[in-house]
């Protein structure tokens, strides 16, 4: 398989995308998700965390339940994944976290090294004490969740990558990123939107600075990647087999279909694989 195929994603998809999250942005991202979560039956809690408030989503009240721990891509927050916060919560207890700097609380800029501590200590308070959770990453924040995996290893059940990026060798990053990571340009730039360019501009070294940590990775391993992903490539499925050689287990669903946001387009397919993890 090509280990460098070409980036088709379209201007198109990237606007929508950009829109979206400014969108939300400007007509103020606590109010808006106010409005949604007054909607639906999910909670959203603040941990204290670092002197940080990191906010995350729950589900339904249901404690004795399997726990699963979902991180979002980027730009992205909890609500990436309130089809399970509100489908899947009568089988799990759902937490889906705001990545630092992408809540409505905290807003600074992402630095992804620096905040690892955060996350691990919001890993460990999310989790139901009685049964290790299952950690779920998109896109970005598949690398974010393999990492965790490899600091918490005996502290983590499973892991499932949803059209996750991990190769560094796969990742670009353009001239124009550059430029707007500075004022005045920046300056532009709503906050959602900075954050995200601010970690995409990191990502490669931490992509880089995980390699070598993915073979401490113990837990089972599934990967959910479709064929069609425009924005991440497939191949990062390759790299994932080749590097997490210890994982228990390592299932591969290759979907052909769903595009990237297979939390979106395939959430039932994204079920499944949780429901895998009930057979180990």
């Amino acid at each position: 398989m090509n280990r460098n195929p070409s980036y088709n994603w379209s201007k198109t998809q990237a606007a929508k995308i950009i829109l979206k999250t400014v969108y939300g942005d400007m007509i103020g991202f606590a109010t808006a998700r106010k409005k949604i979560l007054a909607t639906l039956s999910i909670t959203q809690k603040n941990h204290d965390t670092g002197g940080r408030q990191i906010t995350y989503l729950e589900g339904a009240e249901t404690k004795d339940m399997q726990p699963v721990i979902m991180l979002h891509g980027t730009p992205g927050n909890a609500l990436d994944w309130r089809w399970f916060l509100k489908k899947a919560a009568g089988q799990y207890q759902i937490t889906a976290i705001d990545r630092p700097g992408f809540g409505p609380v905290d807003k600074k800029l992402p630095h992804l090294q620096n905040d690892m501590p955060v996350l691990r200590d919001l890993l460990l308070h999310c989790a139901n004490g009685s049964q290790k959770p299952l950690l779920v990453g998109h896109s970005l924040g598949g690398g974010v969740a393999a990492r965790l995996a490899a600091d918490c290893s005996g502290d983590i059940s499973g892991l499932i990558l949803v059209g996750a990026s991990l190769d560094p060798a796969l990742e670009k990053v353009f001239p124009v990123q550059k430029y707007f990571s500075k004022p005045p340009l920046s300056w532009l730039l709503t906050r959602s939107v900075r954050n995200s360019n601010a970690e995409l501009l990191q990502y490669m070294a931490f992509l880089e600075e995980l390699q070598p940590l993915l073979s401490e990775i113990k837990c089972p391993v599934t990967v959910l990647h479709a064929h069609n992903d425009r924005l991440v490539p497939y191949a990062n499925v390759d790299y994932v087999q080749k590097h997490c050689t210890n994982a228990a287990a390592m299932n591969i669903i290759a979907l052909n279909s769903g595009g990237h946001f297979l939390n979106k387009t395939r959430p039932k397919d994204v079920l499944k694989a949780l429901a895998s993890f009930d057979e180990h």
